[in-house]
């Protein structure tokens, strides 16, 4: 599959360890790579949209783990089809510990 165009995301918090870029394949489909930093591991992360917004949602880890909490980068990796987006684009992050990025502005 070859790529065609990619937009860069920035994170509401200065942070380095998160990232994120959207690139429209070929194909039509939106490759979403990068990295965001949770609580500890065990999480997931999705893109979808939620209530018609274009959501990046980290899930919690099953509560049959049990994990200690330390700082982990969670990797980005997810091809989706959606329509055409249109730039600047904000993707809100639903998660359910309360600190780290809030959203993502793509241009």
């Amino acid at each position: 599959m070859a790529q065609t165009k990619t937009a860069i995301c920035t994170p509401d918090h200065a942070q380095d360890e998160n990232s994120l870029s959207l690139t429209r394949l070929q194909n039509g489909a939106i490759n979403a790579r990068g990295k965001i930093v949770v609580p500890s591991p065990g999480y997931s992360v999705h893109l979808r949209i939620i209530d018609e917004v274009l959501t990046l949602e980290i899930d919690n880890p099953p509560e049959e783990f049990s994990y200690a909490q330390v700082i982990t980068t969670l990797p980005i990796e997810q091809t989706l089809h959606l329509p055409t987006l249109e730039l600047p684009l904000k993707i809100e992050v639903k998660k359910d510990f309360g600190w780290g990025v809030v959203s993502f502005i793509c241009e």
